[in-house]
């Protein structure tokens, strides 16, 4: 089974098309091998991911 950022990776094309994104999600967000989602949407959207945020104190 494969989670919501795991299906990203695999259509890549479909988040760059995207343009600019924000993420809603909290630090313990990781995919199978432990890679933070934020570090693989960053790497997928480049410049186009414009913000990350987090429940309650923010996004550390």
């Amino acid at each position: 089974m494969l989670v919501g950022i795991e299906n990203l990776v695999t259509n890549t094309r479909r988040a760059q098309s995207w343009g600019r994104c924000a993420l809603v999600s909290n630090q313990a967000s990781i995919n199978q091998t432990f890679k933070p989602t934020w570090q693989i949407l960053h790497e997928i959207l480049g410049k186009n991911l414009v913000a990350l945020f987090g429940p309650q104190h923010g996004f550390i």
